[in-house]
């Protein structure tokens, strides 16, 4: 039965994208910075893939590399320890928006999504709710945009942290085509 439910929601994904009238791709960079409690930040960076499967979904596959910061007490309040470590992984996130035309050179949306981060050499991997908005400028032609987006939400990670919940800003620059 779970199957058969995997199945047709990949089945109406697929087919929304497939008549839908504003497929998009493109490419995006990125930056982040997020805290997990008073002694543990990360920032992290990264590029990647967006592909609008219609004008209300789009989904990213991206490289991150982040960079942590922890401290450790040693012998007391005051007296730290700060480790750095860096990170790479994969990313991959589903959001959903909803596009208000202002003109024909500015698209203007709120976006609610979540983000899989899977870190393979010395970081955590976590799930990132993200809430935020983005403007999509379409410069030149009609079909090229340039895109800008931020987010903020909190960040789960279940992997090397404990059940420590963190919250962060997220900001992505892309390049993308109106298919």
């Amino acid at each position: 039965m779970k199957r058969i439910v995997l199945v047709i929601l990949c089945l109406l994904l697929f087919g929304t994208g497939l008549f839908a009238k504003e497929r998009n791709w493109g490419l995006n960079f990125g930056s982040g910075c997020s805290i997990y409690g008073a002694y543990h930040s990360s920032i992290e960076m990264g590029a990647g893939l967006f592909f609008g499967i219609n004008k209300f979904l789009e989904l990213n596959f991206g490289v991150i590399f982040p960079i942590q910061n922890i401290e450790y007490d040693v012998r007391g309040p005051h007296d730290r320890e700060t480790e750095y470590t860096t990170g790479l992984g994969l990313q991959f996130g589903v959001y959903g928006k909803y596009p208000f035309s202002l003109n024909r050179f500015f698209v203007l949306y709120p976006i609610v999504g979540a983000e899989l981060d899977y870190n393979y050499f010395g970081a955590w991997s976590a799930v990132h709710v993200r809430f935020g908005g983005g403007l999509d400028l379409f410069p030149l032609t009609r079909n090229m945009f340039i895109r800008f987006q931020g987010f903020f939400g909190p960040s789960f990670p279940f992997d090397g942290l404990g059940d420590n919940i963190g919250f962060g800003f997220f900001f992505r620059l892309g390049m993308g085509w109106m298919l």
